[in-house]
């Protein structure tokens, strides 16, 4: 269970883009979405008054033969996109970790791979077609999925939330490049990709 704080002027926009993952998690067969809203209220910042409304979001991490999905990681030239499933900081090593699955040793040219922790505490980073192997599921890439828009709803959710705590809302112009790629991701998978 993890509580967000969303400013009260994004609860619509929130509610929207939760409603649509709802919708596509139905339709692909994954665990449904389970969200709460609570009363609004008042929360002080840098002198400010700021109104927000708490949202409780509800989700087990998917879960295999004592592994755990922790994070996807959507490889650029020389850096990663981590889209955590959990609030838990991966290690800082995944930052720069290349397109290599532990699973066959094979680095070959993947857009994504997937940080996995065992319940000893140990991780691995599997390819996507290795995951079955892995995990000794057919169930696997289901549960791979179900870790990616997990991770791409707490992205959403923990950017709103920062919003308020910057003093940002919606007002704001210029964002770095960590801020502003959740919002490319959300739309490269709501609208695809279109090459040069």
């Amino acid at each position: 269970m993890s509580v967000f704080y969303i400013p009260l002027v994004r609860k619509a926009f929130i509610q929207t883009a939760l409603e649509k993952l709802a919708k596509k998690a139905q339709k692909k067969g994954l665990t449904a979405l389970v969200w709460s809203w609570e009363k609004p209220e008042s929360r002080m910042h840098e002198g400010q008054a700021v109104t927000v409304v708490p949202l409780t979001f509800t989700q087990a991490l998917p879960k295999l033969q004592g592994w755990t999905f922790r994070a996807a990681l959507e490889h650029l030239e020389g850096e990663n996109v981590i889209r955590n499933v959990s609030s838990e900081p991966l290690p800082l090593s995944y930052r720069t970790a290349g397109p290599t699955c532990e699973h066959c040793h094979l680095s070959r040219r993947r857009h994504e791979t997937f940080v996995l922790q065992h319940e000893t505490g140990d991780y691995k980073q599997v390819g996507s077609s290795c995951l079955s192997d892995f995990l000794g599921s057919a169930e696997a890439w289901k549960l791979a999925e179900e870790a990616s828009w997990q991770a791409s709803l707490r992205s959403l959710l923990e950017e709103a939330e920062r919003d308020w705590r910057n003093n940002g809302f919606c007002n704001r112009t210029e964002y770095t490049l960590e801020e502003f790629l959740p919002y490319v991701l959300q739309e490269m998978r709501e609208y695809g990709y279109v090459s040069k």
